[in-house]
């Protein structure tokens, strides 16, 4: 819905930062400012040793 602009999405700065589409994002100033929130992760344990998930 975000991406049709029917809709408004919260997102980590650092997660846009990183997007693809990062250049498609408006910021909009308003208060108050969220809190920062811990942010959890999930994989297969088999995947436990992949490079990728080894550099996060």
């Amino acid at each position: 819905m975000v991406n049709l602009r029917c809709g408004v999405g919260i997102v980590p700065k650092l997660v846009v930062e990183k997007s693809l589409l990062k250049d498609r994002v408006w910021f909009l100033d308003r208060e108050p400012l969220l809190d920062p929130y811990p942010v959890g992760m999930c994989i297969q344990k088999k995947k436990m040793n992949a490079a990728l998930i080894r550099a996060f």
